[in-house]
């Protein structure tokens, strides 16, 4: 559930509701394979307890229970439309060791120390206070337990994203730094596991970055993540129009093997303090 009076959040959702429908397409595939290898370095034996915070349509979460045979998996997530589709996800994988719950990462509702590991992909970098929500998160884990995040690296979606801003600028869209750009810096992953206490700390770095057949693959990319938010603030009648200006400088980017999308990912994890 969302915080009391917060219209941060409840623009949040709108735009994760209405991006809920690419949000799983070919073009954004680097969510499916990072969680992949998230959920890979967790190290699972099978039968742990996983908390998937800002869960999405269910990539970790997914990834997650199909490792965990006598486990299960619970899912959060403040947009009832990605959990729409997390759910069908599970239920086309044939997983019944999956649920989710529409809940706010800094209002989590479960007892203390529920859980063996606390999962968070592309999620923590949305809120204002970074630390206290990761500290909430923590509470859920057991002592011992691991807590892992994911953000993106420097020059994540580089030059295609500074295109989209400057095209909206254009338009009079006023674009302001990115969310996710709080955590680029490996330094700044570690920096905020440190100030939750966490032990055992690693952070590293994977390449997912891939070539997009065409320019309209990016347009998959805008609407289906958070992009699509600013294209509401377009001036009426005009998306048409700013639609085919963008697409013809994205052409530009192409080479004969396509358009290079960048997404290199932090993995940043570590355990919850003993005792």
């Amino acid at each position: 559930m969302l915080s009391t009076d917060d219209g941060r959040k409840t623009v949040l959702v709108h735009t994760f509701n209405e991006a809920s429908a690419g949000y799983d397409c070919r073009a954004l595939r680097f969510f499916a394979d990072s969680a992949n290898t998230l959920v890979s370095l967790l190290n699972l034996r099978g039968n742990e307890r996983l908390l998937d915070v800002a869960t999405g349509t269910g990539h970790v979460a997914v990834a997650a229970a199909q490792r965990l045979a006598h486990g299960s998996v619970v899912g959060t997530d403040i947009s009832p439309d990605m959990l729409s589709c997390a759910s069908r996800k599970a239920k086309t994988a044939g997983l019944h060791n999956i649920s989710l719950e529409p809940m706010d990462m800094e209002s989590l509702d479960f007892p203390d120390g529920s859980f063996d590991f606390a999962t968070c992909g592309f999620g923590i970098f949305f809120v204002d206070d970074m630390e206290s929500a990761l500290l909430r998160i923590i509470a859920k884990v057991k002592p011992g337990g691991t807590i892992a995040i994911t953000s993106f690296c420097e020059g994540f979606l580089q030059p295609l994203s500074d295109l989209f801003a400057g095209r909206l600028k254009s338009y009079g869209v006023a674009v302001p730094p990115r969310d996710s750009q709080k955590m680029t810096a490996r330094e700044q992953c570690e920096s905020l596991l440190r100030s939750a206490a966490l032990t055992s700390i690693i952070v590293e770095d994977r390449d997912h970055s891939y070539f997009l057949r065409t320019a309209e693959e990016w347009w998959d990319v805008v609407q289906g993540t958070a992009f699509c938010g600013w294209l509401k603030r377009l001036p009426p009648g005009s998306r048409d129009d700013f639609r085919r200006e963008h697409l013809k400088e994205i052409r530009a980017l192409a080479t004969h093997e396509g358009i290079w999308l960048p997404v290199r990912v932090h993995y940043a994890r570590g355990r919850r303090a003993s005792g």
